[in-house]
């Protein structure tokens, strides 16, 4: 889903728990765009880059300090076939590690 090279230095969202409560939205300091069908994110100071596939990419453009995890699980269950308990399993799994790598917070 969520494919990254390493951070040189020390790891950014370093310590972020998979807490999902908040609001997610892009974290400053990063530049994305359309690669093929992948959706490609890279630290603008040049460093470090994420290629997201589809799903990956729908979920980080929902995370727009909008909405709930909860909420884009939601949105991701009309784009697939999916049950919600899988949509929030996943989604939830996808924002953690997009929290993870420091290329979202929380609003």
């Amino acid at each position: 889903m969520v494919n990254g090279a390493p951070p040189a230095g020390g790891k950014r969202g370093q310590g972020v728990t998979a807490e999902l409560s908040g609001k997610p939205r892009h974290a400053d300091g990063f530049t994305g765009r359309e690669v093929g069908e992948d959706y490609v994110i890279l630290d603008r100071a040049g460093d470090r880059f994420y290629q997201l596939n589809g799903t990956a990419r729908e979920i980080y453009l929902l995370c727009d300090g909008s909405r709930t995890a909860d909420d884009i699980a939601r949105a991701m269950t009309r784009s697939y076939t999916v049950t919600l308990e899988t949509s929030r399993r996943d989604t939830a799994k996808t924002i953690a590690e997009l929290l993870r790598a420091g290329i979202l917070t929380h609003s």
